[in-house]
């Protein structure tokens, strides 16, 4: 891995009906590994290094089958261990890379380059969590550089073109080579990963901790539940007032099995 890239590029995601698909030869693309993956709803993208693959999940006749797209233009530098977003038909990759990208332009503070991040999207707006930078320290494993794990979050707005870091506080809980998705609240959920650099600590200090991100303002509905959970000794006997699908809500937060309502 390299670093000094800070490429966040959008590319137009090719309909069904896109001319530049090529069938593969091969059942599949070649074997690789920190590679990301990303779905539209009906197509799964592939992308790691300099080639760009699809799998139509709703294949006419049924039949998954992989194909490669060939694009127009440079392809932007091999890369591994990056991000990626689907906004509006739109692939947009946070990326790790050989080169600086001189072509991408930013208002606000771009985030340090760094891989084994983690990305979702929330609204007009792409989150970026953790992953590791490359420090310039040098260690007994024949004078190598490592990297130090990140703990720090970002936004991207997509519409402004514009980096925002995030304040959170779970900047004391770095994570590495970790999961995330978006709820249906706008928030960011992040599950698991390594706690630690695996490259300087002899044990890997794998997490199954989940890390809570609130992106965004949360709904007025939410606010609600939440301050009748907060309170449920007081309200518990008004429950079965609440709406059916509200009361669904609270009983899976206490494991309950009352669907009564209103």
């Amino acid at each position: 891995m390299a670093d000094g890239n800070e490429d966040a590029r959008a590319d137009d995601l090719p309909g069904p009906a896109f001319e530049g698909y090529e069938a593969m030869e091969l059942a599949c693309p070649a074997e690789r590994s920190g590679h990301v993956a990303v779905s539209d709803g009906r197509h799964m993208f592939v992308w790691g290094g300099y080639k760009f693959y699809m799998l139509d999940s709703r294949s006419a006749d049924r039949v998954l089958q992989w194909e490669r797209i060939d694009c127009q233009g440079i392809p932007p530098s091999s890369k591994d261990k990056l991000g990626v977003w689907v906004y509006k038909n739109k692939y947009v990759r946070r990326t790790v890379g050989l080169a600086f990208c001189t072509e991408c332009r930013y208002l606000g503070k771009a985030p340090s380059p760094r891989a084994a991040h983690a990305c979702a999207t929330v609204g007009n707006k792409g989150f970026v969590f953790g992953g590791r930078y490359r420090v310039s320290i040098q260690t007994v494993f024949n004078g190598v550089l490592l990297d130090a794990s990140n703990g720090d979050a970002w936004t991207y707005c997509i519409s402004k073109n514009e980096w925002i870091q995030f304040n959170h506080p779970y900047t004391e809980k770095p994570r590495l080579w970790h999961t995330a998705c978006a709820s249906d609240e706008g928030e960011v959920i992040v599950f698991g990963g390594c706690a630690n650099n695996l490259l300087v600590h002899h044990r890997a200090a794998h997490s199954n901790e989940v890390l809570i991100f609130s992106v965004q303002p949360k709904s007025l509905v939410r606010l609600s539940l939440e301050a009748v959970i907060c309170f449920k000794e007081m309200l518990a006997n008004s429950w079965n007032c609440l709406p059916k699908h509200l009361l669904h809500s609270v009983n899976q937060r206490f494991g309950s099995n009352n669907t009564s309502g209103s």
